[in-house]
């Protein structure tokens, strides 16, 4: 892959001279496998990349958001060993074509390495505080660290540093009660990085320690011993000094920890998020029966925490994997697999240790510390942007099954409350946002009290409507430009998307305002509002609730400004997508501008609403006397309006009764469908039309729905978009968000194909 470099000193690799923009550098020869900085010249400039495709219909895969957090917070993705090589680099002028390795770096070094062999395991991680990535590597019966670290100079170079550090060779300690000349056997079984505290030392810059777990075993006839070591060697990078010498230059330390005979570490996972940087999960073994366990690598005695039984799995060679939650000591989940693809799925209970957001009080019951544990995860997942579906799927295998029918109601408003009263603390967490999407997840699994799935239903439905509603309003505000003198232009690109959301979002407020005025005038005609049927999930919420209610009046206005926007256009857009063109033509179109100004002054003529006369009446709702806030706060985390119920007349008294809302296109389609609601597709927002089956008498046919909310999408299944050009080679507003839809659902599930059948 790499030429092999000449042989001799280091200086006779590098040219007599170097450029004046880069400082010459003396390097002294060192024995391998040391390697100093290599400097790369600066990347060239690079137009934009192309728009990602469109995910195929059989690679629909889920992709949460994981941007990178600052130590100490739980670090994800992290790197993984993927072939079988490790690469060392030498410094190099930056218009060199190739690089060199340290293969003969050394002069007269009789037994040069050969880094053309390949290492037989490697562990390779990134410890929180620390720089640089660590990779631990096998390669028959040596062992090595080395530190690798990307960055930029402050002449403005990036370079690529690499570091290789020995380990020691210890001899295992002898077992108790048995001969100390029988020879002990050790096999590394994994490697792992931990952060160290850095002390009062003002000349460590940095200390990490890495963990070796050994097994060791002797054979006494007739049966063999076996035992788990972990050894743990610490690394210190020090601040230069001057002194005369290398005595003030000390190593770092190597400590032991010993663990019961019989006893023996099948798989360990770090968990760097958690206090003091040190704890790992693993699974132990005593011979009989497997445990997961907590473990402090880093220290001195053996003290596992939390033994729950691992079942089901036949295999010694065994992999971790932890979810979100678990990493950082909270409430989630774990899996075990073996090499005989045996697995067991295990949910990991938070750490006493680890404190909890909000308050608890010490004679909480179950059902409150479940709540608090739940909301704690979550909020703590929203902070990072990752996904939280490990904490919901815990909670089902937490709740026993003779009572979750008992405990689910209760469980769900409880949790819902704190995830209200935590994310409102929160600077940069959208409140109505984060409670919508936990409530469409505990809706989604769990049942009401009473078992009554058709409530159930009707909650989730009300749910997705919200989230929806508060995702299409900034989804616009995304799409605008708010000017200095007060004009508000849009992106051009995104035209025919953002009409697409506004049929949406007023079909769901007009379905409101039917509602209403069904209401109301059934009041009317009994003369009192407490002998009323209502339901309680009723959409009539929107328009009660005064949070709603602002967020209708919003969509409302934005409506109002993009229809005069393109009252005044005179520039062309992109025309809309269709089966055809999926991805719309990089080419505008004049005619494109013409039809769309008549589609956003026709979207709410078909809905039958008059946006100018609804959005008066609903400003002047006056509530008098004013509702308490407890009502308020209890009617959106229940979706409820029993808390509100007595403010309806307010609400009656202002109706816009327009007959038009009854008259409209889509109010006679929805009698022609027997009431159901026109289904729109969950990413691009477009109308779904019904399709027969496969032909040949099938009446069924495969469709892409969320897991979760249920919503379905023809956004995954069309074909990719064509590659656009290179004058065009930008990403609007609209491209970007939905490129993260088509990742994962907005309310957070997961695409899936399912079977469904087809009406005649």
């Amino acid at each position: 892959m790499f030429p092999p470099p000449p042989g001799g000193r280091l200086g006779d690799t590098l040219p007599p001279r170097l450029p004046r923009d880069l400082p010459p550098r003396c390097t002294p020869p060192r024995p391998p496998p040391r390697a100093p900085r290599h400097v790369l010249p600066p990347p060239p400039a690079r137009p934009h990349p192309p728009l990602p495709p469109t995910h195929p219909p059989h690679t629909l895969t889920r992709s949460p958001r994981r941007p990178t957090p600052p130590p100490p917070l739980c670090p994800r993705p992290r790197p993984r060993l993927h072939r079988p090589h490790i690469l060392q680099t030498l410094p190099l002028p930056p218009a060199a074509a190739a690089r060199n390795s340290t293969r003969h770096l050394a002069h007269e070094c009789p037994n040069a390495p050969d880094d053309d062999s390949p290492i037989d395991r490697g562990w390779m991680d990134i410890v929180p505080g620390a720089q640089g990535v660590w990779v631990g590597w096998q390669r028959g019966n040596t062992t090595g660290v080395l530190r690798a670290e990307i960055g930029v100079d402050k002449a403005g170079n990036h370079f690529i540093q690499t570091l290789p550090m020995t380990l020691p060779v210890m001899a295992p300690p002898p077992f108790e009660g048995i001969d100390r000349r029988i020879k002990v056997h050790s096999t590394l079984q994994s490697m792992s990085f931990i952060f160290q505290p850095q002390g009062k030392d003002e000349t460590v810059a940095e200390k990490v320690a890495a963990v070796l777990v050994y097994e060791d075993h002797v054979f006494t006839p007739p049966e063999s011993l076996r035992r788990s070591r972990l050894e743990t060697v610490t690394f210190e990078r020090r601040l230069i000094q001057l002194a005369p010498g290398f005595s003030e230059i000390s190593g770092g330390n190597t400590e032991l920890s010993s663990i019961p005979i019989g006893t023996t570490i099948q798989t360990l996972q770090p968990l760097h998020a958690i206090p003091p940087y040190s704890l790992a999960l693993a699974i132990i073994s005593d011979g009989t029966t497997r445990s997961r366990v907590h473990l402090d690598q880093s220290a001195k005695q053996w003290n596992p925490k939390g033994h729950y039984p691992v079942r089901g799995i036949r295999g010694d060679l065994t992999t971790l994997v932890v979810s979100q939650g678990a990493e950082r000591g909270q409430l989630g989940l774990c899996a075990v697999v073996d090499q005989y693809r045996s697995q067991h799925l295990g949910v990991v209970k938070k750490l006493d240790e680890q404190p909890i957001l909000g308050e608890l009080p010490e004679s909480a019951s179950d059902t409150e510390k479940y709540a608090a544990w739940a909301a704690t995860s979550i909020i703590l997942a929203e902070r990072q942007e990752t996904n939280w579906s490990d904490v919901i799927h815990a909670l089902q295998a937490i709740l026993p099954p003779s009572s979750r029918d008992r405990q689910t109601a209760e469980l769900t408003r409880l949790i819902v409350q704190r995830i209200y009263d935590l994310a409102a603390n929160e600077i940069d967490m959208d409140q109505l946002g984060v409670v919508s999407r936990v409530q469409i997840a505990l809706f989604s699994v769990f049942k009401n009290d009473n078992g009554d799935s058709d409530n159930n239903d009707a909650r989730l439905a009300l749910a997705t409507d919200i989230l929806r509603l508060n995702e299409a309003s900034e989804l616009v505000d995304r799409c605008a430009t708010f000017d200095d003198d007060g004009s508000i232009t849009f992106d051009l690109d995104s035209i025919w998307p953002l009409i697409a959301v506004f049929d949406w979002a007023i079909s769901v407020i007009a379905r409101a305002m039917r509602e209403a005025i069904l209401v109301g005038a059934s009041a009317e005609w009994q003369g009192s509002d407490d002998s009323l049927m209502i339901d309680p999930h009723s959409p009539l919420l929107i328009l009660l609730h005064p949070t709603l209610r602002s967020l209708s009046l919003r969509i409302l206005s934005q409506l109002h400004q993009l229809s005069t926007f393109l009252s005044t256009l005179d520039r062309p857009i992109l025309p809309p997508e269709n089966n055809v063109l999926p991805a719309a033509s990089n080419t505008r179109d004049p005619m494109a501008t013409v039809v769309a100004r008549e589609w956003i002054r026709d979207i709410p003529q078909r809905q039958g609403v008059d946006v100018e006369h609804w959005g008066r009446a609903l400003e002047s709702v006056t509530m008098t006397p004013e509702p308490d806030q407890n009502d308020i706060d209890q009617s959106l985390i229940q979706l409820s309006i029993t808390p509100l119920r007595p403010h309806l007349p307010a609400l009656f008294s202002i109706l816009h009764t327009s007959s038009t809302l009854f008259t409209s296109e889509y109010f006679q389609i929805q009698n022609l469908n027997l009431n159901q609601h026109v289904r729109y597709d969950a990413i691009d927002w477009t109308i779904l039309h019904e399709r027969g089956g496969g032909g040949g008498g099938d009446k069924t046919k495969e469709v892409v729905v969320c897991d979760r909310c249920g919503w379905q999408t023809e956004a995954l299944t069309k074909s990719a978009p064509t590659t656009a050009s290179a004058s065009a080679q930008t990403t609007s507003p609209w491209a970007e968000w939905k490129s993260q839809a088509e990742e994962n659902c907005i309310c957070g599930g997961t695409w899936v194909r399912k079977q469904v059948e087809m009406e005649d």
